[in-house]
Parts: C-alpha cells; structure tokens; sequence
C-alpha cells in the first residue's frame, strides 16, 4: 500500500482564502431584525375612548378570551381589558372566578359602545348582549362608565385598536373592525 503525501504549502492558498472569509464577514456590521417587536399578551396598550385615554390589555385568543380578568385581587384605575373576536355575534359575558366587580360595554366594529352592564364578583349567570352586531367588548373597574360619564354611542378609537393588535403580533384584517 503505497502512502499519500500532500505538499503543506499546497494548502496554504485554501487556508489564506478561509482565514479571509472568516474575518470578513466577522467583520460585517449585525444586520437588523426585519421581524418588529411582538408585545406579550400582558402588556397594556393606551387607548382613547370618546377622549379618555385607558390602559387595556387585549384579550386576542381562545386562551386569553376565556381566561379574562379572572384570578386578579385588583384592576389599576383607568386600566382595564379589550376583548376582540374575528366577527361580529351576539356575547355572554360571566364572572367565574373573577373577584373585581366590573363593568362591562359591548361595542360594535366602528368603535361605538352599544350597551353597558354591571358584573358581579363570582357570578356565573351570562349577561348577554341585546344587539348581534357586537365584536369588541370593555371590561373596566365598576363604575367607571358613570364616573367619567361614557356610554352607549360613545366611540373608542378603532385604530388605535388596529395598531396594537398588529403589536401583539396579529394581523387586524383577521377581527372584526372597520377599517379606517
């Protein structure tokens, strides 16, 4: 068997042009991520609502439609959660372990409040919307509609909405809202 033997200065232009590669594109400046910055679910997000500015968290899937404002001992003034579904229907909304009384406005896909209701802390009876045409549904702190004096036919800005669905990391088209 007859052994192979390579020449080590035959290798040196390979290694020169690995070397140089390497450093290369070492030397690169990092390139910025294209992908934006996706918001966690429990971020709040500053919108208006016939002027007034509140802080909500959105409530986007299954999960967190389901989960609400359950198991939380308290709900920061002015603070509160925006629930947004992929189409217009009519809603139920309980209080299963859910201990913050509430209040609570079904909204149509223009941003208008169409009905305001009280919850109570654990019950499980549904209050249900009397209108079909409801894709977006507040829950704030007991009293705050009366307090700062909004209701039925008052407007929460839809765009606002739009821009911090896309935060979270979804597209807007996929809920029901007008598009402006």
């Amino acid at each position: 068997m007859q052994r192979i033997t390579k020449n080590p200065i035959s290798l040196l232009p390979a290694l020169v042009l690995w070397v140089s590669l390497s450093l290369f594109s070492a030397c690169q400046p990092e390139q910025p991520s294209r992908e934006p910055e996706v918001l966690p679910a429990d971020h709040y997000f500053t919108l208006q609502l016939a002027g007034q500015p509140i802080a909500v968290q959105l409530a986007l899937t299954e999960g967190e439609q389901t989960r609400g404002l359950m198991h939380r001992p308290s709900l920061q003034a002015n603070h509160g959660m925006l629930f947004v579904f992929p189409e217009t229907d009519r809603r139920a909304f309980w209080m299963r372990n859910t201990s913050i009384p509430l209040d609570l406005a079904y909204i149509d896909p223009t941003g208008r409040v169409l009905e305001v209701h009280a919850l109570f802390p654990y019950d499980e009876r549904a209050v249900p919307s009397r209108s079909s045409n409801v894709s977006l549904v507040l829950e704030m702190a007991r009293g705050w509609f009366k307090k700062n004096q909004l209701g039925p036919g008052d407007q929460i800005n839809c765009l606002e909405i739009q821009e911090a669905i896309q935060s979270r990391g979804f597209d807007p088209k996929n809920f029901a809202l007008t598009r402006e």
